[in-house]
Order: structure tokens, then sequence, then C-alpha cells
């Protein structure tokens, strides 16, 4: 059974903002004077009464940072409990903004990939950064012989530690991701252990838990409808999709 929190939970929204290119995130620090000054996050702030993650999160960045953001996607949640508070983290994609980042409340920013990441970072950033790049498919080979190919500028991911997978993934020059770093199902998707766990698989059916899952899912998917459904997928909160080839 999972435990509830002993203390309120503050519900907070979180922005991950992509450059031009879908290469870097932006990142920020926190302002002297707060709490863990000088800590690197991901921008955003606290949902008020009323508002929904999205609304909280178009009026932090343009608070925080004077750009105006344009349908953020949801992704995942996590939560951590600091001293000062217990927070639920609603994570969200935000690929436009209209504006220049600029330092409105005497911080600083900087675009960052995962080899350059400013020090010190608050509890679960370098995971989300990661989690940022991941690719829009993910395949799991079950035949070294099998002649897919990834539709035009989609990145693609390989599961699997075996020889097959491996070699399947070189020749073709996809990423190689660990099973060790997948969640498998739907509901394991939403406890809490899922949250140190780079990225989770799950259903068609469970599409509408994906607001509440601990890491980002991919849904699995029939081959020849994965391009198709990727774009409404991801508008729903998807990472992307999963295909067995």
């Amino acid at each position: 059974m999972t435990m509830l929190p002993s203390r309120k939970i503050v519900e907070v929204a979180v922005g991950v903002i992509y450059g031009p290119t879908h290469k870097t995130v932006l990142l920020s620090s926190r302002p002297q004077g707060k709490v863990c000054a000088g800590m690197w996050e991901f921008p955003g702030g606290k949902v008020e009464e009323g508002e929904t993650p999205a609304q909280a999160l178009v009026r932090e960045l343009s608070e925080e940072l004077a750009v105006t953001c344009r349908n953020p996607l949801p992704w995942f949640v996590m939560e951590h409990e600091y001293p000062h508070a217990y927070v639920r983290l609603n994570f969200q994609r935000v690929f436009e903004f209209e504006g220049l980042p600029k330092c409105l409340e005497h911080q600083q920013f900087a675009w960052v990939d995962e080899g350059s990441l400013p020090q010190p970072l608050l509890p679960m950033v370098e995971l989300v950064v990661k989690r940022a790049f991941l690719p829009e498919v993910l395949i799991v080979v079950e035949h070294g012989d099998s002649d897919w190919s990834a539709p035009e500028g989609v990145a693609v991911g390989v599961v699997g530690d075996s020889t097959l997978a491996k070699n399947w993934a070189k020749k073709r020059g996809f990423r190689v991701i660990e099973p060790q770093a997948l969640v498998k199902g739907g509901h394991c998707a939403l406890q809490p252990e899922a949250q140190a766990k780079l990225c989770a698989v799950i259903n068609s059916s469970q599409v509408p838990m994906i607001v509440h899952a601990r890491a980002p899912c991919y849904v699995w998917t029939d081959r020849q409808e994965a391009a198709p459904k990727l774009p409404a997928l991801v508008r729903a909160g998807a990472q992307g999709v999963a295909l067995k080839v």
C-alpha cells in the first residue's frame, strides 16, 4: 500500500522549455532570499487556488522570465519532501513560446543539455534533463532481420541488453536504452518508485493516466499506426510510441 504524506501537498507547475532546435532546455537559479537560493531548477511555481497546472505555468513563466508560453503539454508528476514543504511537481513540456527570457527575479538562466549542467542542482533535475532528450519512438527488437525504418526526423531508441538488439540499433544509428531504466505497465508507472526510472511503457487503454504517471510514458502502438498517432499522443502527454519489430 502506498503511504500518503503526512504533510499538506503543495502543487507546483514546472516547465521544461526547449530551445529552437529542441537540443537544449532552460534551467534557472533560485533567487537570493528564497529557499535553496542559488540552486538550479526548471522554472515554474506554486499552483494558486482555481488554477490548473497549465495556467499556473503560463503565469509563472511570464512573471519569472518574461516569456509567453504557448500550449504547455502535460508530461509526468514527481513528489519530493523538503524541510519546508512536501511538493508535487507537475512537469510540462513547452515547445512554443514568445519573447526572449529575461531574469525578472534577479536569478540566472542557462540553456543546457545533458553534458552542460550547472551546479548545484535541486533534487531530480539531472534525471529530468535526461528524460527531456528521450526519443519519440521506443523499439523492442524481436527479429534481427526487421526492415523497419523510422519516419523522417523522428528520434528512435532501442530497448535491450541483448546482442541482437544492440547490433540492430548500431546498424541503424539508434540509441540503446537499458531495460532496467523502464517501468512496465500503467499501474506501476503511478507508483512512487517509478519516479526514479527513466521512462515507462503503457497500453493504449491507459493513456488517460499519463498525466498522473511518475515517468514519461511510451504507448504501445502498431507499427503501421505509429507515425499518424504520434502527434496526438504527444499532445496528450506521452513521450512517444513503443513498437515491436
